[in-house]
C-alpha cells in the first residue's frame, strides 16, 4: 500500500492521491526504507500541485525531512526542480536548512548544471558562505563541478567566496586541477586571486593534483598561466614527477619530460625514486616509461631498497620480470640484509629471481 501510494506521488496522479489520502489519512506521513515522505517524493519530481496539496488542504509540514536530513528544499534542489524550489522558497520553508548538519539545499544545487535553481535559492536569503563538514562552501563544490554560468554567477553576487580553503587546506583551485575542470581553471584565473603554487595541509600544489590525475591539459595550463614550480616538494618531499608515477599517469610523466624533469630526483623523506613509487603501484608500463626515459634502475632509498624490491614485495609477477629481464636489476641487500627474493609475495616472482640470479652467475 505504502509503495503503491508513494509510486501515485511520484507519477503526479493527483486523483489517486486525494481519493487515497481521503480513505486513509494515515498514508501522508508513510516513509519507505529511506525515510522519504511524499512531501520530499513530490519535491524531488517537481509535482507543484501535489506539493499545494500536501501544504494546503492537507495541512502537511512543509519542513519534513528523512533519515538523511533531507527536506523537500534540498530534494527540489538537488532534482533542479526550478518550479518546486520557488514554490517552497514562497512557503518560507528553511533555506540553509543542514542535510545531517552538512549540506544546504544550494550546496547541493551547485552540484548539477542549473543556474536559475542556484539564483532562486540565494534570493531567497540562502548563504554562499556557509562550509560543510569538510570545509567547502558553495564555490568550493561548484568549481568540483566546473558549471562556468554557476561559478561566473557566485562571484557576481560575492567576487570574494573563492577565499576560501576545506579543513585540510585545499583551495577551489586544487578541486579543478585535480578533476581537470580547464574552463573552471580558466575562471578562477581571470577572476580570482589565487597562486599558483599554494599548498594544502599535506604540501600538495595544484600542479601536483593535475599531474597525479593525469590531467594534462590542466598541467600545461597551470604551468603557463601561474609559473608553477614543475620541481616543488609536498611534506614527505615528493615531486610532481613522484605524483605521477605512483598514480600511473603516463601523459603527465610524458609532459614532465619534456620541461626536463629529473626523473632520478628522490623524495627527501625517504629517497624514494619516481620508478620506486612506480614499482610500489605496479605499475608496468610507467617502469618501462621511466628506465626507457633515463631512469636509473639499482638507485636505492634511505632504507637501501631497490625499485625490484618493491615490486617483489608487492607481489607484481610483471613488474619483477621486467626489472630484471628487460633492464638488467640486481638483486642486492637492503639495509636490513633482505634481498628481493626475500621479500618475494609467491612463486612465481621467486622462481624470476632465482633463475636470473643463476643465469646471471653462469654468464
Amino acid at each position: 500500500m505504502i509503495r503503491s501510494f508513494l509510486q501515485a506521488i511520484q507519477k503526479g496522479d493527483l486523483y489517486e492521491i486525494r481519493s487515497r489520502v481521503l480513505a486513509n489519512s494515515e498514508l501522508l506521513y508513510c516513509t519507505n526504507r529511506h525515510g522519504d515522505t511524499p512531501l520530499l517524493v513530490a519535491a524531488r519530481h517537481g509535482h507543484v500541485t501535489i506539493l499545494k496539496l500536501l501544504a494546503d488542504e492537507c495541512e502537511v509540514s512543509l519542513s519534513q525531512s528523512n533519515v538523511d536530513g533531507k527536506t523537500a528544499l534540498h530534494e527540489a534542489a538537488c532534482s533542479e526542480q526550478m518550479k518546486a524550489v520557488e514554490f517552497l522558497c514562497r512557503r518560507n520553508v528553511k533555506v540553509d536548512c543542514l542535510k545531517r548538519a552538512d549540506w544546504t539545499p544550494l550546496m547541493m544545487a551547485c552540484t548539477k548544471s542549473r543556474q536559475d535553481v542556484v539564483a532562486a535559492l540565494v534570493a531567497a536569503g540562502a548563504s554562499t558562505s556557509l562550509q560543510n563538514k569538510d570545509g567547502w562552501n558553495s564555490f568550493h563544490i561548484a568549481c568540483r563541478e566546473g558549471h562556468a554560468d554557476i561559478l561566473n554567477y557566485l562571484l557576481d553576487i560575492e567576487p570574494s567566496c573563492w577565499k576560501t580553503v576545506s579543513h585540510n587546506g585545499r583551495t577551489p583551485l586544487h578541486t579543478v586541477a585535480l578533476l581537470g575542470r580547464l574552463i573552471a581553471a580558466k575562471i578562477l584565473h581571470l577572476r580570482c586571486g589565487y597562486k599558483g603554487d599554494e599548498c594544502d595541509s599535506c604540501g600538495a600544489t595544484p600542479f601536483m593534483d593535475a599531474c597525479r590525475a593525469n590531467a594534462v591539459e590542466m598541467a600545461e595550463f597551470l604551468s603557463m598561466t601561474y609559473k608553477c614550480d614543475v620541481s616543488a616538494s609536498d611534506c614527505l618531499g615528493r615531486m610532481p614527477v613522484h605524483h605521477a608515477a605512483q598514480a600511473g599517469s603516463k601523459e603527465a610523466l610524458d609532459m614532465l619530460i619534456r620541461h626536463r624533469v629529473d626523473i632520478n630526483c628522490q623524495a627527501q623523506s625517504n629517497g624514494m625514486t619516481s620508478l620506486h613509487y612506480a614499482a610500489k603501484e605496479g605499475h608496468c608500463k610507467i617502469i618501462h616509461q621511466l628506465l626507457n626515459g633515463g631512469a636509473e634502475v639499482n638507485t636505492k632509498d634511505k632504507k637501501g631498497r631497490t625499485a625490484l624490491h618493491m615490486a617483489s614485495g608487492g607481489g607484481y609477477t610483471d613488474c619483477v620480470q621486467a626489472l630484471l629481464y628487460d633492464y638488467n636489476a640486481i638483486d642486492s641487500k637492503d639495509d636490513s640484509g633482505q634481498t628481493a627474493l626475500d621479500l618475494a609475495r609467491n612463486e612465481a616472482i621467486a622462481e624470476l629471481i632465482r633463475t636470473c640470479t643463476n643465469n646471471s652467475r653462469h654468464d
